[in-house]
């Protein structure tokens, strides 16, 4: 993790640490700031690449997954398309969710785009450059949650990396603002 120019960049590289081929960047406010409801967003720029796998996801402070908020996750090789998921306990205690691509017009690693999700009692709503894009009213979580933003690298889900992946992968971060539900603002820069 760099601050370079007046943003946070995530960086994956090809060093090997602990028996994993790959090193990359994570953020998150576990210990510091959790929220329940209200309204998370960041402004990002998307790396290009085979494997590389950004997020921004919330988790709660308390308990254990399989509750998760997914704003957004991400694949260096569809770049105009995010994922936004949520993931619960269902009634038997088993993990359950669901995931939602939007494709976007723009491709998403050509400059910054905001990210966000509002969060109420009933209801979540995902907006990609202020426009909402998803809306459900199942399984809303009720607890306070912090926030979390990685660059993964490879994995089942978006890949390993290929010849084709450039380094270092770079996750680049404008901003990431969490308003309450009352609309005071705190930001993470």
């Amino acid at each position: 993790v760099q601050i370079r120019d007046s943003k946070a960049n995530l960086i994956a590289t090809q060093t090997p640490v602990h028996g994993y081929a790959y090193t990359s960047g994570i953020i998150h406010t576990k210990g510091k700031f959790s929220q329940e409801y209200g309204r998370f967003e960041i402004k990002a720029k998307m790396p290009k690449g085979k494997g590389f796998w950004p997020a921004f996801w919330l988790l709660p402070a308390k308990s254990d997954f399989p509750v998760e908020i997914d704003v957004f996750e991400y694949h260096g090789d569809n770049t105009h398309t995010i994922y936004m998921s949520l993931h619960w306990k269902g009634s038997d205690g088993d993990p359950q969710h669901f995931t939602v691509p939007y494709t976007s017009p723009d491709d998403l690693s050509a400059g910054f785009h905001a990210y966000a999700i509002d969060w109420s009692p009933n209801k979540l709503t995902w907006y990609v450059d202020g426009t909402q894009v998803y809306t459900t009213q199942d399984h809303i979580p009720d607890e306070p949650m912090f926030i979390l933003v990685n660059l993964a690298v490879g994995g089942t889900w978006a890949g390993n990396p290929d010849s084709s992946t450039p380094w270092p992968g770079v996750m680049q971060i404008e901003y990431v603002h969490a308003y309450s539900a009352s609309s005071q603002k705190c930001s993470f820069k």
